[in-house]
């Protein structure tokens, strides 16, 4: 849950909720309401970062 969330990583909940929602946003995590509490599920747990660095 958020809550739990918050007390791992000390970070406040507005700021865990807005990261939480990009990351839905982009595909890595499934948000739900459980019991009023707000639950993330990982969807992605692979990443593959591509960069396109261009020389000036």
């Amino acid at each position: 849950s958020l809550k739990e969330l918050e007390e791992l990583t000390g970070r406040a909940k507005s700021n865990l909720s807005r990261t939480l929602k990009t990351l839905e946003r982009y595909g890595i995590v499934e948000l739900h309401k459980e019991n009023n509490s707000l639950v993330a599920k990982v969807k992605a747990t692979n990443f593959q970062v591509e960069f396109g660095l261009e020389s000036a």
